[in-house]
């Protein structure tokens, strides 16, 4: 079950031999972006810290009126915690991730699910439910692969950020 409530993240972090920051620099950067969008800092090492995001945060977010389209956008909608890593190589920064997963995934996929049994065409129960499970998988799949890439893409942001 780890496969579907965990995923790795990675970001590479070039410099030229001018302008080289440190894997402490990176960090820190990191650790702003983290705080900027209301996570919070469990644990901080050498090297690495660890993260989690409040369900409240999640929920609020998720549900407030989304005035004029989606709203602003946020890479946590589908991650609740995990730890980031930053190590020094001699031409790059490596920050490497083991994020957790939300469940909140389950409260749309759940929608989707019960909208394409009842809605479907087709007649009978089993029939129905079958359908209504199809959807479910599939959306879940489809969530949890926008929730790994948003916050792919976010990473990649950050750590190229903390390079200029």
């Amino acid at each position: 079950m780890t496969y579907f409530t965990t995923f790795s993240a990675n970001a590479e972090v070039p410099f030229s031999s001018t302008d080289r920051p440190t894997a402490q620099t990176v960090l820190e950067r990191i650790e702003r972006g983290l705080l900027d969008y209301d996570a919070d800092i469990i644990e901080r090492g050498e090297g690495f810290l660890t993260f989690k995001v409040p369900i409240g945060e999640r929920v609020v977010r998720y549900l407030r009126p989304r005035v004029g389209g989606w709203g602003p956008w946020w890479p946590f909608d589908f991650v609740s915690g995990g730890t980031l890593s930053v190590a020094a190589a001699s031409n790059r920064i490596s920050v490497s991730g083991d994020i957790r997963s939300s469940q909140w995934y389950i409260v749309p996929a759940s929608a989707f699910a019960i909208v394409a049994g009842v809605v479907g065409p087709f007649h009978g129960a089993f029939a129905r439910t079958l359908v209504g499970l199809l959807v479910g998988v599939t959306s879940t799949g489809s969530l949890l692969l926008l929730g790994k890439w948003q916050f792919q893409s976010w990473l990649h942001r950050v750590a190229g950020e903390a390079s200029s």
